[in-house]
């Protein structure tokens, strides 16, 4: 909020401290802060999804971590993706589900009957993780270890 005071031919812009509360709640276990660091990517813009986006950003290593769904269907994209992934030195995690990745992602629609479906989405690279967090810092402890 601002104020102009003016002061003879002067003017003087007055800013008032306002304070926003942002919460960087702890994760509970790995895969709710795997969803929390893909949220953040994905507000950052700094999500890929797909697989030809995916292999182009871990061939040209700009990606710091994939993200690959363990029930994807077809074995040599899973096999394309860790060897990329391996290749590049690019931080590898694998998830259970490609419903749950493709809604961290952002993958839904909303029908005009206001029902929600969330589509499937095999893998993701993160090139920004946006804000650093606590839940990136837990994945990257995991990570780590």
């Amino acid at each position: 909020m601002a104020d102009n005071v003016e002061e003879g031919t002067e003017t003087t812009t007055v800013v008032k401290n306002e304070t926003v509360d942002v919460t960087d709640v702890e994760p509970q276990n790995i895969q709710e802060a795997i969803g929390i660091v893909v949220r953040k990517a994905l507000e950052a813009n700094g999500l890929v999804r797909g697989l030809s986006e995916v292999a182009r950003a871990l061939d040209r290593r700009t990606a710091h971590m994939c993200i690959l769904a363990a029930d994807c269907e077809d074995e040599e994209y899973k096999q394309l993706i860790k060897a990329l992934a391996s290749q590049a030195n690019i931080d590898f995690i694998e998830v259970d589900s490609r419903e749950e990745l493709a809604r961290w992602a952002g993958l839904q629609r909303t029908k005009s009957d206001s029902s929600v479906k969330t589509m499937k989405c095999s893998c993701v690279a993160i090139r920004d993780f946006g804000e650093q967090t606590k839940a990136l810092h837990m994945l990257l402890d995991q990570l780590a270890h």
